[in-house]
């Protein structure tokens, strides 16, 4: 509220400490006229203030005249710091004719003239919404006017004492959090040494009651055995004195007393109650049980070296014919023999071949090929029986590339080395067929395991045929040593099925949820020709057979939602074991394939709120697991697409009855399948390519899909509807 210099006010509670020194000013100006004007706190400038007699002129010296500046004493600071705790009196401590304004922070009044606010009335003033004085007010910004030295003494000491003041809250506080820590320290100590002793008199409550059921069970036994003895002895007393022969008897019938004596005094000795943990878990009835076998960390994989020899493979005719176009052929040499390829390039360390391959096969081979062919399907179908009455949409692997190797004299040989490539189709064999001088084979493992004595070598003659698995070659290594051929000359003709497409080969291991999801080369109904594969089936996480992903380049795992919903798995320790055998599965794929990538799909959400919240931590769990696995193993991601707002699965999505007629709160429909093969596909090119398109040529589509739409994500739910190129074969 303004209010005149000369009105009354009330005066200050806080009263002026007396000092025998005078009121320290600023600098004062002497005139003609002979008075003093007050030095503006905030600008050490004249102020331009009201006179005494209030005719509003100006007061100080004349423009003609020159000031004179006196020097007034500023040694009393506690006596002028003091002065300003009077709200209702300007700082300046002079009594002007002037409107006077109170700060809206501090309530300390001012000259108007003190702090420049000149013409202003109280019409004016009253307008004012809210002003800060020099004491409050701080720039938004930087000044570079006047430095700290350049204000006033009564600036500088308020700025003193607003930062002594807030030196010493900081101090004040900084020491109450110091001492709340130490109490909460404290606290936490003595709370946490209680848990410990009440935890270590339970651990000490249940070993006495262990060791106490076990004396039971030992008295029990020896009681037992007292009295077997007892009767036995009666027995014996009892029955009268007897020939020789009785003799003996009774001699054996004393030994075994004594031994089943010996027996209890040893059982009596091993059994005795110790102050030591027992090591094995104890029945209620006392009898030690044994500990559960903990889940194996080593996987089998149940390959062979090779898959046995077959003589006379082809006839006389055909071999000389084929050995006639050898003979006309273009080798080349490389380590220890010579080399030759037909049909698709196959490329392997030190290859030369490859460069000059021909793309298609001399017509003397093809019936030696697709006779080939032949045993190669009958081999696939053999180890896949479920495709074999689907065949058109599950073909067997084609042989497409023959590597012929020819060997001169005794010096000739092959180093050893193991057909692993990438390249090669993970579900096919590879075929040798020998023509000429027989040679010797020698297998052996590349982890020098143990095998059996008539797979360490064969010896191949003229036309005859040995094959071997595409996933044994990840095991085991073959070779021929120098001397193994004799004088003359032998050719070697490995048939491959190989392809640059099969870089991304992948397995996918899952439950019922994997149904829909096909591979081929269909561009509607199965993932495309850029990404073969193949499925297995494995409804709980026991049935996941880590041998399968042998050779493989991608590993796609989606299981485990028919273990958690089990009924006897109703806590978090149970979710807990369930998520190590997942991640011990895992653990085995990558010991038989260690170059794999292993996607895990975390488990779809339900219809059922309360088997989400199984379901939920479950995730966590895996999740928490797979990313300490390090590289090589990851989860897929985009799964919460899958959930509502309330986490249960989306219903557009999924199916609405079983096939049993019930409510189905776990199966995806074909739309939820598209989208779920749609962020398999991107997490595997993802993975491949690293999202970007780096393949040459004009064509920028996969599949029918744009490659970056293939990366990118699952289709939008507005076109769920129709389809989108990658996913999932209609039901027939």
């Amino acid at each position: 509220m303004p209010r005149r210099d000369n009105q009354p006010t009330t005066p200050s509670p806080l009263t002026k400490p007396s000092s025998s020194k005078p009121l320290s000013k600023c600098k004062t100006y002497s005139g003609g006229s002979n008075r003093s004007e007050y030095v503006s706190p905030v600008h050490n400038k004249l102020p331009r203030g009201k006179s005494g007699s209030g005719s509003g002129s100006r007061t100080g010296s004349s423009r003609g005249e020159k000031s004179k500046i006196t020097e007034v004493d500023l040694s009393d600071t506690e006596s002028l710091c003091r002065s300003l705790w009077n709200s209702d009196k300007c700082p300046c401590n002079n009594s002007l004719d002037s409107w006077l304004i109170d700060c809206s922070n501090c309530k300390q009044y001012w000259h108007l003239d003190c702090v420049t606010l000149y013409g202003l009335d109280d019409a004016d003033i009253n307008k004012l919404v809210k002003w800060r004085c020099p004491f409050c007010y701080v720039a938004p910004v930087s000044t570079s006017q006047f430095t700290q030295d350049d204000s006033c003494l009564t600036c500088r000491n308020t700025r003193t004492l607003r930062d002594a003041n807030h030196a010493f809250e900081v101090a004040a506080a900084a020491s109450h959090i110091k001492n709340t820590a130490a109490n909460n320290e404290d606290d936490l100590t003595s709370h946490s040494s209680a848990i410990a002793s009440e935890n270590a008199m339970k651990c000490i409550e249940s070993e006495f009651k262990q060791l106490s059921d076990r004396c039971n069970h030992m008295f029990h036994d020896v009681s037992k055995n007292v009295a077997k003895l007892e009767t036995e002895i009666t027995k014996f007393i009892s029955q009268p004195l007897a020939t020789s022969s009785t003799i003996e008897t009774h001699s054996v019938l004393l030994q075994r007393i004594s031994d089943q004596l010996e027996t209890i005094s040893k059982k009596q000795a091993n059994t005795a109650p110790t102050a030591q943990r027992p090591s094995h878990p104890v029945s209620s009835a006392g009898a030690f049980e044994a500990p559960p076998p903990p889940p194996p960390t080593t996987a089998k994989h149940h390959q062979k070296s090779n898959d046995g020899l077959l003589h006379e493979f082809i006839d006389e005719h055909m071999s000389t014919s084929i050995i006639g176009i050898l003979r006309a052929s273009d080798f080349k040499s490389e380590n220890g023999r010579s080399t030759v390829s037909f049909g698709e390039p196959y490329t392997y360390t030190g290859s030369k071949s490859s460069r000059n391959a021909t793309t298609s096969f001399p017509d003397v081979l093809q019936p030696v090929v697709d006779k080939i062919n032949a045993l190669q399907k009958d081999l696939f179908y053999s180890n896949h029986p479920d495709l074999k009455k689907h065949e058109n949409r599950h073909p067997a692997p084609l042989i497409n590339s023959c590597l012929v190797n020819r060997y001169t004299g005794p010096e000739s040989f092959l180093p050893s080395h193991s057909d692993n490539e990438i390249t090669i189709h993970p579900e096919s064999s590879i075929f040798t067929l020998s023509l000429g001088q027989p040679a010797t084979v020698k297998f052996s493992g590349i982890d020098q395991e143990p095998e059996p004595a008539n797979d360490t070598e064969i010896t191949p003659g003229h036309r005859s045929l040995y094959h071997m698995t595409r996933k044994s070659q990840d095991f085991f290594k073959h070779a021929i040593d120098k001397g193994s051929i004799a004088d003359g000359t032998r050719y070697s003709l490995t048939f491959r099925c190989v392809s640059w497409k099969n870089r991304n080969s992948t397995c996918i291991i899952g439950d019922s949820n994997t149904g829909m999801l096909n591979f081929g080369t269909n561009k509607r109904s199965t993932f495309g020709e850029l990404m073969p594969g193949q499925k297995y089936w494995a409804p709980c996480i026991r049935d996941i057979k880590p041998e399968s992903c042998i050779s493989f380049s991608n590993v796609v795992i989606l299981c485990g939602i028919n273990d958690v919903k089990k009924s006897e798995v109703n806590s978090q320790e149970d979710i807990r074991n369930l998520g190590n055998s997942l991640i011990n599965k895992i653990k085995q794929i990558k010991q038989l394939n260690p170059k794999c990538y292993v996607s895990v799909c975390p488990l779809l959400p339900t219809k059922s709120r309360e088997l989400n919240q199984k379901v939920n931590f479950f995730n966590c769990v895996l999740a928490s697991k797979v990313a300490s696995m390090g590289p090589g193993v990851q989860c897929v991601e985009g799964f919460h697409g899958f959930a509502e707002h309330d986490g249960t699965l989306v219903g557009s999505l999924s199916k609405t009855l079983d096939r049993h007629g019930g409510l189905d709160i776990l199966h995806l429909n074909p739309y939820g399948a598209r989208v779920l093969a749609g962020l398999i596909k991107r997490c595997i090119f993802f993975r491949l390519n690293k999202g970007v398109d780096r393949r040459r040529g004009p064509s920028s589509r996969v599949n029918g899909r744009l490659y970056s739409s293939v990366s990118g994500g699952p289709p939008p739910a507005s076109q769920w509807g129709g389809r989108d190129g990658c996913q999932v074969e209609k039901k027939r």
